[in-house]
């Protein structure tokens, strides 16, 4: 992961969005972030993106549950040789929780 000092980083205050995620268990760390991985979009459609924090006003939440997700991956001659049996949970923490 060479971007991780390059990713953009924004603030919103006082917008009205919706946020979505999902949870990752164990078993997926070679692909995703453990726990909760959430992105967010404003209501008017004109921003939007991963989330490292948040805090709620005025929220409404809803919680879905599902046993099986798709996941279409990339066909890139570059992520075709990437080691998914490699643990980078400490890589994606990085870019996770990076604020």
């Amino acid at each position: 992961m060479s971007d991780i000092e390059n990713q953009n980083v924004f603030e919103f205050e006082n917008v009205s969005s919706t946020l979505v995620g999902f949870r990752a268990s164990n078993y997926v760390s070679s692909i995703n972030v453990l726990r909760f991985h959430l992105h967010f979009i404003t209501a008017n459609r004109s921003a939007g993106g991963h989330v490292l924090n948040f805090e709620f006003e005025n929220e409404t939440a809803a919680l879905d549950t599902k046993i099986a997700f798709f996941m279409e991956l990339p066909t890139s001659d570059s992520f075709s040789k990437v080691e998914l049996r490699e643990d980078l949970n400490s890589e994606m923490e990085t870019v996770e929780k990076r604020v």
